[in-house]
């Protein structure tokens, strides 16, 4: 608990904005994957159908719903960073 009480504001602040954008760019990177190469469909019989991406091997690790899950726990996880820096900084001051 020390630790986080030296800490400045500002720093927290910065770093749950890194954390949110790095999270940001994951969900671009993978929106782009998806728009640029399609998600095909193979249905060798009615009853069970394959979903695949035609990306090539090293961006379609980036089509994948762990990712997604992963950038949107990133994203989430630094703005309440900086939720948590601001009202750290501010929580004995008014609101005027």
């Amino acid at each position: 608990m020390n630790d986080i009480h030296r800490l400045q504001g500002d720093i927290l602040i910065r770093a749950g904005a890194i954390f949110s954008s790095f999270g940001t760019a994951l969900l671009i990177v993978c929106i782009l994957i998806l728009l640029i190469f399609p998600v095909a469909k193979d249905c060798p019989n009615e009853q069970t159908c394959m979903f695949f991406t035609t990306a090539p091997e090293p961006l379609s690790y980036f089509v994948t719903p762990v990712l997604v899950a992963a950038a949107l726990f990133i994203i989430s996880s630094g703005i309440l960073l900086m939720r948590f820096a601001r009202w750290y900084k501010y929580k004995g001051k008014p609101f005027f």
